[in-house]
């Protein structure tokens, strides 16, 4: 790691930031909700494929052919791009995405669209174009928490997904910590249950405007609890900051990031 580093003995120390040369967009509850056990845990359970996966499933194999590519970003700094994810954007004919995430590529000369938060609209102008070659971007890695998900079933046929390296992945490898054993949740457009949330001894947590890494600290104090927070901001670009701390010394505001919050008892 370029600049100072985190060795993972000094994950305790209080409001330590790192501030790096690097050059993330962060970006959706995988476990939340799946306590139970379903009629898909049992068909797995026995070995077979759950009704819905084997019927998405089935179509898999053409996705290849298909003309529509969901491309994960990875954490920003597009010298984090797969070489597929390189090969399909240079050679589609719509390139769809955020401004910031079009910004990237000043080089491409074939027609962009800017993409808001209106998915069933994206949605129908893909199906209305499926004759074009088009790819959408999506921050970190499509099926995690990402539009992949989305685009997966809302969009007739199968659109080949390419994974990218998420900004929970990218994080941990700047701190040099391990995923073992995380829980891995988001609080984008949900109030996550933090009474769950907070069992656990590693949690990494996608955030948005609404609750963050201030309101994160505040459901911490509030249980008495001590934690270590790491805040990462701004993840592969060259602002990148990357927050050590504890909840009573975490500020109200931070650039788009990840959480990680860690029992260290």
């Amino acid at each position: 790691m370029k600049g100072e580093t985190a060795p993972a003995g000094d994950m305790s120390l209080d409001d330590k930031a790192y501030s790096t040369a690097a050059s993330g967009e962060p970006h959706a509850d995988v476990n939340e909700g799946r306590r139970g056990v379903s009629d898909s845990d049992s068909a797995a359970a026995s070995g077979e494929s759950p009704p819905a996966l084997a019927e998405y499933w089935s179509g898999v194999s053409h996705s290849e052919s298909s003309r529509l590519s969901v491309v994960g970003l990875g954490p920003g700094d597009v010298n984090y791009l797969t070489p597929r994810a390189r090969e399909l954007i240079n050679r589609c004919e719509v390139l769809i995405g955020s401004p910031r995430q079009l910004a990237c590529f000043p080089d491409f000369h074939q027609e962009k669209r800017p993409l808001d938060a209106n998915l069933p609209a994206l949605a129908a102008w893909l199906a209305a174009h499926r004759e074009q070659w088009v790819v959408v971007l999506a921050s970190g890695d499509p099926m995690l928490y990402g539009i992949g998900d989305y685009l997966s079933r809302h969009v007739d046929g199968s659109p080949q997904v390419v994974p990218g390296i998420s900004a929970v992945q990218y994080l941990f490898s700047r701190l040099g910590l391990s995923m073992n054993d995380i829980y891995l949740t988001s609080s984008h457009g949900r109030e996550p249950d933090f009474d769950f949330v907070l069992q656990h001894a590693k949690v990494a947590m996608m955030t948005d405007r609404h609750i963050g890494p201030y309101e994160i600290a505040g459901q911490i104090l509030a249980r008495g609890l001590r934690r270590t927070l790491v805040v990462g901001e701004n993840l592969s670009y060259p602002d990148e900051r990357i927050h050590i701390l504890s909840p009573d010394r975490v500020a109200r505001e931070y650039a788009m990031n990840v959480v990680v919050i860690l029992d260290e008892q």
